[in-house]
C-alpha cells in the first residue's frame, strides 16, 4: 500500500493537470464569443441594408435613367419573399497577434423570387407582371476581424462572395474616396470595376451598407454611362456618390456590392424545354468601408 501511494498521487496530479488544460479559460472563451458575435452582427447590418431594396423596381439606367429618352415599356426586376441567413462555420482567434486577430468562415444564403414587371418610364401608365425567376445564392466567405480599442471590428472580407447564373460578373476592383469616408457628407464616391463575359450585358451596380446610401435615392445604382460622377462611359468602372449621414458610427463596417446582370435577368426568352433561357443572374460581394471620426 505504501508503494502504491506515490503512483496514486502521481495519477491524481496528472488527471488534475489534464482537466485544467482541457477547460477553456473564461476570458478567452468570452473574447471568442465576442469576436464571433461582431462578425455575425456585421453581416446582419449589411443584410438589413440590402433588404431595403426588396419590393422596389430595379431597372436598367439605359432605359429609365438620366440619359434615357425612351417612352417604350421595359422590364423591371422586383426581388420579393427574400430570405437571408448567415452561420459561423469556424472561428480561429490569435490573441498573441498585435492587434488580436479573429478569422471566421461564414456560410451565407440569399433566396427569394425575382418578379419581372413590364413598366413604362411614365409610372402613371399600367404595369403588368410578365414572369418570375427563382433566386438562390449560397456560399461561404472568410472574414478577418481585429480587436481595436477593446472592440472587435471586421477589417477584411475574402473577395469571393456569392454568384448566381453563368453570366454573373466578377468584381475585380473596389474603392472609395475619400478613405475613410466623411460622415455628414453626400460627396463621398464609390467605384466598382466589373469583369464580365458578355460586353453587351447591362448591369445594375449598387452599394448597400448600414451607414451608406447612394446620394438622395434609396435604390439609385452606380453608373457607367458617363453621368456624373462617372468620368468615362463604357469602361467597366461604375461610379456613384455615396451619402454617409452625420449619425454614422465611426470605424469599419461591412457593406455589400450588388452587381445584378439586368440583361440576363430581365430576358424573357425561353429555351427548348419552355423554361427561361437565362436564370436570375447576380453577384453579391462583401466589402469593408471605413468612416472617419467626426471633426
Amino acid at each position: 500500500m505504501i508503494r502504491r501511494l506515490p503512483l496514486l498521487l502521481l495519477a491524481l496530479l496528472l488527471a488534475a493537470l489534464l482537466a485544467a488544460c482541457s477547460t477553456p479559460a473564461g476570458p478567452l472563451a468570452g473574447d471568442e464569443r465576442a469576436a464571433q458575435s461582431a462578425v455575425l452582427l456585421a453581416f446582419d447590418d449589411a443584410f438589413a441594408a440590402s433588404a431595403a431594396l426588396d419590393d422596389t423596381d430595379l431597372e436598367s439606367q439605359s432605359l429609365s435613367g438620366p440619359s434615357s429618352q425612351s417612352a417604350h415599356p421595359f422590364v423591371a426586376v422586383r426581388r420579393t419573399e427574400m430570405r437571408r441567413s448567415r452561420e459561423a462555420l469556424s472561428l480561429e482567434v490569435d490573441f498573441q497577434a498585435d492587434p488580436p486577430t479573429a478569422t471566421a468562415v461564414v456560410a451565407l444564403s440569399v433566396s427569394g423570387t425575382a418578379e419581372l414587371w413590364q413598366v413604362y418610364p411614365d409610372r402613371a401608365a399600367p404595369r403588368e407582371r410578365v414572369g418570375e425567376k427563382p433566386i438562390l445564392m449560397t456560399g461561404a466567405v472568410r472574414v478577418t476581424a481585429h480587436k481595436l480599442e477593446g472592440q472587435w471590428q471586421v477589417v477584411d472580407v475574402e473577395r469571393s462572395g456569392l454568384q448566381q447564373g453563368p453570366g454573373a460578373a466578377t468584381v475585380s476592383a473596389w474603392s472609395v474616396s475619400p478613405d475613410p469616408l466623411a460622415a455628414g457628407s453626400d460627396e463621398n464616391e464609390a467605384s466598382v470595376t466589373l469583369s464580365v463575359q458578355d460586353a453587351d450585358d447591362d448591369f445594375l451596380v449598387l452599394v448597400r451598407g448600414r451607414h451608406l446610401r447612394v446620394r438622395g435615392v434609396l435604390n439609385d445604382p452606380l453608373n457607367d454611362q458617363g453621368d456624373a460622377p462617372d468620368p468615362v462611359a463604357g469602361d467597366g468602372v461604375y461610379t456613384g456618390a455615396l451619402e454617409v449621414p452625420a449619425t454614422a458610427r465611426a470605424g469599419r463596417h461591412l457593406a455589400f456590392v450588388h452587381a445584378l446582370n439586368y440583361t440576363k435577368t430581365a430576358d424573357l426568352s425561353e429555351d427548348e424545354s419552355g423554361g427561361y433561357l437565362h436564370p436570375y443572374t447576380d453577384t453579391l460581394l462583401g466589402v469593408v468601408v471605413r468612416i472617419a471620426e467626426p471633426d
